[in-house]
């Protein structure tokens, strides 16, 4: 059976790759090659090799290639979303604080209102002392009217057959003066009756201004744990970053508090009002603005150190920090299509624009803390020397120039002049957003 089927196997490769010879002449000298059928085999088998194998590393290398592009483009997703959130926190902590400030007003003009009252009961209690002096007088006067008018009865009972006409005419006059007494008298009650109504009122009113001062109290503390709450929860993944490469937050944290006097929120100077001065609400806002200005100085920090990644469109890493055939590599490559915006990863300003031997085109950025960040071998340089650049901003274009073998982007970070792993920088920012 083997037998047949080898003899089968021969009459293929005899019928279809049969024995060929190629002769090659140079001058006057002739050669001779012979391929036989197995030769022809090995070569054929041997091509198809080398093409099985070239397209399963260009499959592989385009499937990398577009899983780390998707997952760069959720990271720069990520990164705005991250952006928006903290604008979205400033804007609601003012508009917290500004309903902060209409409530404290609302309850200054309640107090107003309130000693207004105050003063009215005031004068409501004198006047009603007043009137309750005048009936004591009028009711004193009016005793005194009868007990008069009585005795003068009794005296002119003895001499009544000799003055009867005068002291018909005494009676006579007496009775109006009477009747004018008990008519102030019950103007008087009446008068103090409303002072009482208007004193209950007021009282009533001084009840409710009072319980809705204690509402907007509550209202405002909660509104503010929420608020603190979101902040801790923004700050404690920048701490994570920053710790993640060794970075002293303090040091760098005190720079930037002495360094700006805002950090791009709404101007709230009640924090730096004194302490004793404030309200419980005011000393509440006051706190919530001294976590705002920290949030504030956290995101210039982040700007200001090379934390972002200097491509923004489908790449492959291609080479790493460290050793390379026997020589120091000082950087990271990445390679991605010819003419590939480059962004700068920090705040900064350029200090070097043009050809350097090796790098080819390259760009050199001076940054805050010692950082210097430097992006080569590019097609473009898009900056000039002295250019303050922001975060993000465009800067060149990816090529192939000074000592490269192919287009990608040879990108450094140093501190104090020495190189640091890129690396460590962009999966920082990576493991937070």
């Amino acid at each position: 059976m083997l037998r047949k089927i080898s003899i089968l196997i021969e009459k293929f490769w005899s019928n279809y790759f049969p024995s060929r010879q190629l002769l090659i002449k140079t001058g006057s000298d002739t050669k001779f090659f012979t391929l036989s059928s197995s030769t022809q085999a090995i070569i054929i088998f041997a091509v198809f090799i080398f093409v099985g194998w070239s397209l399963f590393s260009s499959l592989i290398f385009t499937f990398k290639a577009l899983n780390l592009g998707g997952k760069e483009d959720y990271f720069a997703r990520s990164n705005v979303n991250y952006e928006d959130r903290i604008e979205q926190i400033s804007d609601e902590k003012y508009s917290y604080f500004q309903r902060v400030k209409d409530a404290e007003a609302k309850l200054r003009e309640a107090l107003e209102a309130i000693e207004d009252f105050q003063v009215e009961i005031t004068k409501a209690q004198i006047r009603e002392e007043e009137l309750q002096s005048g009936i004591l007088i009028l009711q004193e006067l009016i005793k005194q009217t009868k007990n008069n008018n009585f005795a003068g009865l009794e005296e002119q009972k003895n001499r009544l057959n000799n003055v009867a006409g005068l002291q018909q005419e005494n009676t006579i006059n007496t009775l109006p003066r009477i009747s004018i007494l008990m008519s102030l008298l019950e103007e008087t009650v009446k008068e103090r009756d409303d002072i009482k109504a208007k004193l209950v009122k007021a009282l009533k009113k001084v009840d409710q201004l009072s319980y809705e001062a204690d509402l907007s109290q509550q209202n405002n503390e909660q509104i503010f744990r929420q608020i603190e709450e979101a902040l801790v929860i923004s700050v404690k993944p920048l701490e994570k970053m920053f710790k993640s490469v060794g970075l002293d937050l303090n040091s760098i944290l005190n720079v930037i508090r002495n360094t700006y006097s805002g950090y791009g929120g709404p101007n709230l100077p009640i924090s730096k009002l004194p302490i004793d001065s404030l309200t419980n609400n005011e000393k509440l806002a006051a706190k919530m603005v001294d976590q705002i200005l920290e949030l504030g100085a956290w995101r210039i920090a982040v700007q200001k150190i090379p934390f972002a990644h200097p491509l923004n469109e489908t790449f492959q890493y291609t080479s790493g920090f460290g050793p390379r055939w026997g020589t120091m590599h000082y950087g990271t490559d990445m390679a991605a299509k010819h003419g590939s915006a480059i962004l700068a990863t920090a705040d900064g300003v350029i200090n070097f624009a043009g050809w350097e031997k090796g790098y080819g085109k390259l760009i050199k950025i001076k940054h805050d803390f010692g950082y210097e960040t430097r992006y080569a071998h590019l097609s473009k340089i898009s900056v000039s020397v002295g250019q303050k650049i922001s975060q993000g901003d465009r800067i060149g274009k990816m090529g192939n120039t000074g000592r490269s073998t192919g287009t990608h982007l040879h990108y450094e970070i140093r501190r104090n002049g020495k190189p640091i792993n890129p690396m460590k920088y962009i999966r920082a920012r990576q493991n937070v957003f």
